[in-house]
């Protein structure tokens, strides 16, 4: 006799949750990776100029 409490029945995985779970999982790593780097171009820049000022008054 089957139980029909344990037997497994398929089930759909709508668009809309699809589209939840990509958005649950969703991490922007390429522009997270710019704006570090851009962060980074700047403090280069920064300090460039940091360092030029300081030989200039001595």
């Amino acid at each position: 006799m089957i139980n029909m409490e344990t037997t497994l029945t398929p089930t759909r995985i709508s668009k809309a949750d699809a589209a939840d779970d990509f958005d649950a999982r969703f991490r922007p790593r390429g522009a997270i990776a710019f704006f570090v780097l851009l962060v980074i171009l700047g403090l280069i820049i920064w300090f460039g100029i940091y360092f030029l000022m300081l030989k200039r008054a001595a």
